[in-house]
Formats: structure tokens, C-alpha cells, sequence
């Protein structure tokens, strides 16, 4: 093979291939960027392979081609395919075409497979190898799905590629065969099987130095228009770092637009750009959420917003991955501020913000589910350094059960495996919200996938009158001296209040200021004779809360004595779930 410069999955075939470990291989993810200037995949194989007799693409579409028509007319002469070939014999005019239909193509690709260099090719040759083939969008070949849907075709593909791998003259020849799909969960999980002698290799998006060099080769074609333009403070460096979690031709893709609308490569553009390259290939699986308000919009929880100051955001922005958490898990009664909280430290970080809604993962055909996930892996992966929050968890990650084909089960140990990779420590931090952490599955709790767990507690006096007067600044009203001193007072009313029962109040006051034409003051007066608390269970979930908290540094004073008193948590929280069982059964 061609001496070059080796690529990371490059150097993984390399290694499996010169073990004898495979011959044929499933590139997968990023296989339709560039892999260095302006060379895709396909090419890039075949100046790997260079230096031996027949490089053979093949798709659906276009069906059998070469690198160019001396080696095709060479090959169509070796394997005796003329016009009177039965394989040839539909196809009209003078000169043999190869078939483009996979029926007939592949007994082609199979019997080249099987050949071997001949002893003048070896003396009269620098040739080192037969034959390679080149298959892109496998997946139209042997698509992922229950096999009595397959048409014949594609069954006929699937076990012809299984058969390729297993056949140890092909395997005795060393020729190659490439499978080349974007998402390898499209692929019949047959062919995926660690049985079916066929090594899966990700291609993956762009390193920092892959995105600097690429940027380098682009500055340098565009030397005789003045090189690249750019504006906003926006440099080589800085496009670099902004263009994370793209492919080389999106890059390319943000200067060729910046060039057709005459104007530099701001900030502002590739962020644009971004965005809509996000939205566009991930909105099916994820969503990107872009957050209003930051910790000004929070009362009370000052030592949550330190917390997340000090080890989720700056680590974050600094790649500091020994400071960093793999995930926080965020406990409590419902309207304690968990989710607002999630969505504020994302404004803070300034850093992109993924809401991971498992609704949109669960597809309803085979493999859709598997397929989702995988892709919103790769979002996730793209988008880095990045925040991902899971609401509910405890509904909507669980462990399956049966009737599904161990679908469920697939699902969750897929995302246990990329929550838990330690190679994303400093890159993507998991944000969860839950109420009830006991009805959550034991290996998603650990340390590794969530390091810290911090209890969102009802708030005590000063943290509610720090409640109130964010609540109706974020409502547009200002505190004059009549309304502090009513806050005061309803501060002293409110105890057993969560945040968002106390924003309601402040709703509430508004809404009997303008019905009764009296201050805001006197409104909250008489809010507060009219709404009652409506949160059930709390002091069952505060029990649970605190129970989950690992760290007592995460926890209000008032709360961290608590803390070491396991045994009464216990107890608190087994008479409350007889309470509440008793409740329910009396109604």
C-alpha cells in the first residue's frame, strides 16, 4: 500500500488487516467528509491501495467503476466479461457495461475477490496486492431490519457479504473489501455481529489539528484572491476552535458561502452556520436549546450556582477534566429550581445546551431505536465541549423489560457505555433532574456516570424573600418600599413553599393589583390568603433527596448534620411511604 501519512482509522485497518484478524472492514460515520484537501473517502482508499492491480468502486446507484479505463478495460479482458457474457448479455450497444443491479454485480465483485496476482505480475510489477473493493452506501445494500421484510436482493447482498468474510480462499488471496456507511446502525446487524468476521472502523470528525491544517490548505489555494478574509476578531486560531464538532467540508462549506456574499468569515457566520448544520442533520434525535436567562434569574440556591461555577462551567470552558464531573444528578420536590437551574448553567457557560428527550430516541421500527441513538450520540460528541440535560430520569431512562426484543435493554447499556466514557471527562457534563432517585436504575446512579448528586431542598426564610424579589424582576416590576416590606412578610408566610409555588404567588399578585386596582404590595397580600402550596409528597422527596447526596459541601448548613444521621433519613423516609400509601388508599 501507498506509503502516506496515516489517519487514526487508517492505522486501525493497517493493524487488523496485517494481523489476519479481517479482510473485510465497515467504515462508518464521518465517510462522506474529506479526508485531507479536497480527497473523500472512496479516493483516499484507492491511493491506499495504488500499488495493486484493481481498485473497484461500487454503489447502487452508479454500480461497478475503476480508477480509470485502462484498469477497467484490463479487468473486463482478465475475467473473460465480454458482450457474449450471460451477465452482459441484457445490456445494449457495442461495447460490454458491467451491471449496476446488485444481482449482477456482486457474482463480479465476488469472482475478482477470489483472484490473485500471477506470477509476471509479481517479477514484471511493483504490485503488492489484486484486488480491493470499494462498497459506499452499504446500507441501501443490506439494510438494518427484520429479515422476512428484506426483499430478495437484499438478502442475497447480506449473506454474500457475510460469505466474503468467512471464505478463507478470498481471505488467503488478501484482498480487501470497504463497507462504507455514515451511521453503522443502518447496516443489518448480522453483518455487525462480532461473529460475522467483519471489523467495524469509525472515521471520525476532524481533530483540532485535522481542523488547522485543513483551514492552512484552504488559505493556501485561495493565496492568488488574498488568502482567506477575515472580520469580528476572528483568526485562523479562533476559526479553528469554533469550528469543533464540524467536518472539513462544512468548513469549507462557511468560507465558499462567506465568499459568494463578498464579506469576511465572522464569528457571527460560522456560528450561524453551525447552528444550522446542527438543527439540520440532529433535530430529528435531540434538541439544541438556546437558554434566556443565566443564575441572575435564580433565587436562593447560592451554593448550587457556586458549585456549578467552580466545577461544571470554568472546567468546562478551560478543559480542565480533573476538575470537571462526568454528570450531576440534580434531586428534589418538583419546583425546587432543577431544571431552571440546568438551563441557567448552560447561559452561564455560554456553551452549547442539548436536551436529551429519550422520547425522540424510541423509534417504532426495528433498529430505529438503536439508529436515534446512535446518532444523537454522535450530536452530542460533535457539539463538545457541551452540556446534556435528562429530565425525569427515572421515567424516561430505564432498563427494559421484556416485549420488546431486548430493545430497551440495548438502549439503556448504550447510553450507560457513552455516559460513562472517561474520554469525555471535561468535554460533555450530564445534567439529570428527578423527584424520585430510588425508582432509578442502580448502574445509572454510580460515580462514574453521576460523580456528585445535590439536593434541591425547600428554600428557608432569607432564600424565599430572595425568591420573591427575583421572581417579579424577571416579571418586569420593581421593588419599591412598600413591596420589600410585603415580601418580608410573605417570606415568614411561606414556609414549606418551593420556587415554584412562590412564583406563582408573584403571578398571583399581579394578576389581583390590576383585578382590584390596588399597589402590587397589597397584591401580594392577597395572593397569599387566596393560593395554598399544591406540591405533594414533599417531605418524602426532601427524605430522598438527602439520602442521594453524596457530599455534604453540597448542602445548606441548616441541612449537612442531617446528613449523618443515615439511619433517620431511613426512617423518614419509610413512614412517609406509608403515609402516603395510606393516603392513596383512602382515596
Amino acid at each position: 500500500m501507498a506509503d502516506q501519512p496515516t489517519l487514526p482509522w487508517e492505522a486501525a485497518f493497517r493493524s487488523k488487516y496485517q494481523a489476519g484478524i479481517a479482510h473485510t472492514f465497515i467504515l462508518h460515520y464521518s465517510t462522506k467528509d474529506y479526508t485531507a484537501g479536497s480527497t473523500l473517502l472512496p479516493s483516499h482508499l484507492a491511493m491506499m491501495h495504488q500499488n495493486w492491480k484493481y481498485v473497484i468502486f461500487y454503489n447502487r446507484s452508479s454500480g461497478i467503476s475503476f480508477t480509470d479505463d485502462q484498469m477497467e478495460k484490463s479487468f473486463m479482458e482478465e475475467q473473460g466479461l465480454t458482450q457474449g457474457d450471460e451477465i452482459l448479455q441484457a445490456l445494449d450497444g457495442p461495447d460490454p457495461e458491467l451491471p449496476r443491479d446488485p444481482a449482477g454485480a456482486l457474482p463480479i465483485l465476488e469472482q475478482a475477490l477470489r483472484g490473485q496476482l500471477s506470477k509476471d505480475d509479481r517479477e514484471q510489477s511493483k504490485l503488492t496486492g489484486y484486488c480491493t473493493v470499494i462498497i459506499d452506501f452499504a446500507e441501501t445494500l443490506a439494510p438494518n431490519g427484520d429479515i422476512s421484510t428484506m426483499s430478495p436482493e437484499d438478502r442475497n447482498a447480506m449473506i454474500s457479504f457475510q460469505r466474503w468474510a468467512t471464505d478463507p480462499h478470498i481471505q488467503d488471496t488478501g484482498n480487501t473489501v470497504f463497507l462504507l456507511t455514515e451511521n453503522i446502525t443502518d447496516i443489518h446487524d448480522s453483518i455487525r455481529a462480532s461473529g460475522s468476521g467483519i471489523e467495524a472502523i469509525e472515521v471520525p470528525l476532524p481533530t483540532t489539528e485535522d481542523r488547522r491544517q485543513h483551514i492552512e490548505w484552504l488559505q493556501e489555494i485561495r493565496q492568488d484572491k488574498g488568502g482567506l478574509q477575515f472580520g469580528d476578531g476572528m483568526d485562523i486560531e479562533l476559526l479553528v476552535k469554533s469550528t469543533a464538532g464540524l467536518k472539513r467540508r462544512h468548513i469549507e462549506d462557511i468560507i465558499l458561502r462567506a465568499d459568494e456574499a463578498n464579506t469576511p468569515v465572522t464569528t457571527e457566520l460560522v456560528k450561524d452556520r453551525k447552528d444550522d448544520i446542527i438543527k439540520s442533520e440532529f433535530a430529528d434525535v435531540i434538541e439544541i436549546l438556546e437558554p434566556e436567562y443565566g443564575f441572575e434569574a435564580i433565587g436562593d440556591l447560592e451554593h448550587v450556582k457556586s458549585f456549578m461555577r467552580n466545577s461544571v462551567i470554568q472546567p468546562l470552558k478551560d478543559g480542565n477534566a480533573k476538575r470537571c464531573p462526568m454528570g450531576v444528578m440534580m434531586t428534589g420536590p418538583p419546583g425546587t429550581g432543577k431544571t431552571i437551574l440546568a438551563e441557567a448553567t448552560a447561559k452561564e457557560s455560554g456553551l452549547n445546551f442539548v436536551n436529551l428527550n429519550m422520547g425522540k430516541i424510541l423509534g417504532q421500527y426495528v433498529g430505529a431505536s438503536e439508529r436515534n441513538l446512535e446518532k444523537a450520540i454522535r450530536c452530542i460528541t460533535s457539539l463538545a465541549p457541551t452540556i446534556v440535560f435528562i429530565d425525569e430520569i427515572d421515567q424516561t431512562v430505564q432498563r427494559g423489560g421484556g416485549g420488546d426484543s431486548g430493545v430497551s435493554n440495548r438502549i439503556f447499556k448504550r447510553l450507560l457505555e457513552f455516559m460513562s466514557d472517561t474520554t469525555h471527562r471535561g468535554q460533555i457534563v450530564f445534567l439529570a433532574a428527578t423527584n424520585r432517585p430510588d425508582l432509578m436504575d442502580s448502574a445509572m446512579r454510580r460515580a462514574g456516570r453521576f460523580d456528585k448528586s445535590i439536593p434541591f431542598l425547600l428554600p428557608e426564610e432569607s432564600g424565599r424573600a430572595d425568591i420573591f424579589k427575583v421572581m417579579f424582576r424577571k416579571y418586569g416590576h420593581t421593588i419599591d418600599t412598600d413591596l420589600e416590606t410585603a415580601i418580608s412578610v410573605a417570606a415568614t408566610k411561606t414556609d414549606g413553599y418551593t420556587g415554584a409555588e412562590i412564583e406563582a404567588l408573584t403571578i398571583k399578585s399581579y394578576e389581583s393589583a390590576c383585578d382590584q386596582n390596588v399597589s402590587l404590595a397589597k397584591g401580594l397580600e392577597h395572593a397569599l390568603d387566596v393560593l395554598r402550596p399544591t406540591t405533594a409528597d414533599i417531605e418524602f422527596m426532601t427524605a430522598l433527596a438527602l439520602k442521594e447526596c453524596n457530599d455534604k459541601d453540597l448542602l445548606p448548613e441548616k441541612y449537612k448534620a442531617m446528613l449523618d444521621n443515615k439511619d433517620k433519613i431511613e426512617s423518614d423516609i419509610t413512614d412517609n411511604k406509608r403515609t402516603i400509601g395510606r393516603q392513596r388508599r383512602e382515596l
